[in-house]
């Protein structure tokens, strides 16, 4: 059980939740066998008198009914071995449309069957929707869509019932609800129970409040009882129905398994099973912190969350529609309520979404039926794993007319400074922005676009040269007038931390792209809108961020649930990108910078350099977030990484970089006093370059490191502060979220 403050808190929550938009709400949330939350607010009725609300009120639950009742049935069949999930449709009911679509494809509303028709006021049973399904056309060739059907339900509900025998609600009584001793969910009421109802909405066709009776029409018409709404269930049995998930009472492990990761959709990963699931924190739906989490909601105001890995599980019930549908705000009463739950769960891993992701959710919303020229590589992808190249390639009403790419190549098999040496890619033709060629007729391709789409993946420093291409872009979509859209990524340092010095107006280029500190806390959408903000030849361009969805600036890369893919060759993880920071600074001197080995800017080092006296002069203060240690090494040639590294084939000695503390770590003063050290000890063999300016922006920190007076200038600070007041800010930090939630200060996430 919560203790009393976090209790309160969520009693706040919910409060707050349905104001000004639903009458009352019931909210249970637990974690297994464990009630961490249950309350209730509000009332229960305004309509014609007011009535409090009580947590033992029943609730219809309109589409919940399509999971709790009709998936668990079709699925408790599968396990029995009286059905397949890929036999077509036709075998149960006999129309010829169905032979084309399989029950797997209407559990994840795949179908192509209509969504919805209002065809309540000319029917009087399933056979009259039968009728009417018959002479209807599939909008879609199932498997290739999605499209949420109430009728897909239907007919599964009727399967269950020409497989069993029984009728619809007399099957999910006997092998689901007596079972988990849920004594307060049935389909039509009984009449002792009406009065523990919660009413919905007047009905302009029952001509009435409607109360104790199913809301939704079509079920109405069909007696009561269909598959896709007309179950009513309190909160406390839900918990029932999600604690017998969780411990597997009704299904079986491998069908639960296969209930949760059955993902058949091209580009659409959120359906499976008839739940939805990996929920986004900016969803109407409602969500529980984890990609595993599994949900559904219904039209009448209920909703319901559960994950299976953790044991979390959340139901919140309401009857927004009360006293008409006009007044309810689902979006604000499941939002405020969930995203406050996640915020105090605060797993681990958050289950963040990229710009992608959204794209792919809204259906390509802004773009759709355009012309595009899509700026990438192969390290952007979805939360599945699937290139963001190839998503667009594969997708209808979106037209790939070029590709354009960066430094390292469309595929990142070229080293630093190298770009693509195709220059077609699919019968596309691929443009690499990091060449700056000059043979592009620039005004053709423009001509030929609707859309510029950025998506590629920085990883929070002001040398990687992804950001400077983007500029480079930016300045022709100004020239040649065309919008610019930016699918949004994190930056895998997070944004809350920024570190080293700002650059000279002189040294701005490819590896100093812009008027930000080196480690910068900025996203590529971000950057984008720096860009935008703080050039004059910008100021007019077109642009577009779609945002991530459950990203927080306070929040880096082992903080994500997210596979890390290496944005470019010599970035093999996400301690490298971090440690990059400072190491990178190493490329401008005569010190290897790991490059020809397994852990570039992890390993550091040279033939003549002394790791135990180093060591011994390193303050500890300076390792904090990091275990350092002595090594040796032998840089060799790698192909695609590093052809020629610093002292290839000879033996080096020196540090290896470890990170223990992402939160601690600061790698740019790491890397600082090690040159400043490394210069006082081998004053002898230890050279810069002019590259090493380049890098730093300036030529202030080569100067004071050869005259060992490494001080930073408060003119640096006072640009910290300035540049922070001048940055974009498109997330929140979680602790700022949990702040709020804490002092029940409540934000529509």
């Amino acid at each position: 059980m919560y203790a009393k403050h976090e209790k309160e808190i969520l009693f706040k929550c919910l409060t707050y939740s349905i104001q000004n938009n639903a009458p009352g709400a019931v909210a249970y949330l637990g974690r297994e066998n464990e009630i961490l939350f249950f309350d209730c607010v509000g009332k229960s009725a305004v309509v014609p008198s007011g009535e409090e609300m009580r947590k033992d009120v029943i609730f219809d639950l309109a589409s919940l009914t399509k999971v709790v009742a009709t998936t668990t049935s079709i699925l408790l069949l599968y396990q029995q071995g009286k059905l397949h999930l890929d036999e077509p449709v036709y075998k149960y009911i006999p129309i010829q449309n169905f032979k084309k679509f399989s029950l797997r494809h209407l559990l994840t509303h795949s179908s192509g069957l209509i969504g919805y028709k209002e065809w309540y006021r000319e029917i009087h049973s399933f056979e009259d929707i039968l009728i009417k399904l018959s002479q209807t056309k599939l909008l879609f060739e199932p498997g290739t869509e999605h499209l949420y059907s109430d009728f897909g339900f239907m007919l599964l509900s009727h399967i269950v019932e020409i497989i069993s025998g029984e009728h619809f609600d007399q099957f999910c009584k006997k092998n689901i609800f007596l079972k988990l001793n849920m004594n307060t969910t049935f389909f039509n009421v009984p009449e002792k129970y009406k009065n523990r109802c919660a009413p919905t909405e007047k009905c302009i066709w029952r001509n009435k409040i409607i109360r104790g009776e199913v809301h939704d029409e079509h079920a109405y018409a069909m007696g009561g009882v269909a598959g896709h709404a007309g179950l009513f269930s309190t909160a406390e049995d839900l918990s029932r129905f999600c604690r017998g998930l969780l411990k597997e009472i009704i299904l079986e492990k491998d069908v639960i398994q296969e209930m949760s990761t059955s993902k058949i959709i091209p580009n659409y990963p959120w359906q499976v099973l008839g739940w939805k699931t990996d929920p986004f924190w900016d969803s109407i739906e409602g969500q529980l912190p984890f990609r595993s989490a599994l949900g559904h909601t219904g039209f009448t105001g209920t909703s319901l969350w559960w994950d299976r890995n953790s044991g979390y599980y959340a139901i919140l019930l309401s009857n927004s529609c009360h006293p008409s549908r006009k007044t309810r705000d689902n979006r604000k009463l499941r939002k405020t309520f969930y995203n406050s739950v996640a915020v105090m769960i605060a797993p681990e891993k958050i289950n963040v979404h990229f710009g992608i992701d959204v794209l792919l959710r809204d259906d390509f919303k802004l773009i759709k039926n355009s012309s595009v020229a899509l700026f990438t590589n192969t390290s952007a992808k979805n939360i599945e794993g699937i290139t963001t190249l190839e998503i667009f390639l594969t997708t209808k009403n979106i037209k790939v007319k070029y590709i354009f790419s960066a430094e390292h190549g469309l595929h990142l098999t070229e080293e630093a400074g190298e770009s693509d040496k195709d220059k077609k890619w699919e019968n596309i033709e691929l443009i690499n922005i990091y060449d700056d060629r000059k043979d592009i007729d620039w005004q053709k391709v423009f001509r030929q676009i609707d859309w510029i789409v950025v998506d590629i993946q920085d990883i929070g420093s002001r040398y990687y040269t992804y950001t400077y291409s983007l500029l480079r872009l930016m300045r022709l979509c100004s020239r040649y007038n065309k919008k610019i859209m930016v699918l949004d990524r994190p930056n895998p340092l997070g944004g809350e931390i920024i570190e080293g010095i700002f650059p000279d107006t002189e040294f701005l280029g490819e590896v100093c792209w812009g008027n930000v500190p080196i480690r910068h806390g900025l996203t590529i959408g971000e950057s984008a809108l720096f860009l935008k903000n703080t050039n004059v030849e910008l100021k007019s361009i077109e642009l577009t961020v779609i945002p991530m969805d459950g990203w927080f600036y306070d929040l880096l890369f082992p903080n994500l649930d997210l596979m890390w893919y290496p944005p470019s060759p010599n970035i093999p993880s996400f301690e490298s990108a971090l440690c990059y920071v400072g190491t990178c600074l190493f490329e401008g001197t005569n010190i290897s910078e790991g490059r020809g080995t397994q852990n570039p800017f992890q390993i550091i080092g040279a033939p003549w350099f002394n790791p135990d006296l180093i060591l011994s002069a390193f303050p500890e203060e300076a390792k904090k977030g990091f275990n350092i240690k002595a090594c040796s090494f032998t840089p060799v040639s790698i192909p695609g990484r590093a052809i020629n590294p610093k002292y290839i084939n000879e033996l080096c000695k020196g540090l290896q970089i470890k990170v223990e503390d992402v939160k601690e770590a600061r790698p740019f003063v790491m890397t600082l006093e090690l040159l400043q050290i490394i210069k006082k000890h081998h004053p002898e063999h230890l050279i810069f370059n002019n590259h090493f300016d380049r890098l730093a922006g300036t030529t202030i920190l080569r100067t004071m490191l050869e005259k060992g007076e490494l001080e930073v200038p408060q003119c640096i600070e006072n640009r910290n502060h300035e540049y922070l007041s001048i940055r974009p800010y498109l997330y929140p930090k979680l602790s700022e979220e949990r702040r709020k939630i804490n002092e029940c200060i409540f934000r529509l996430y």
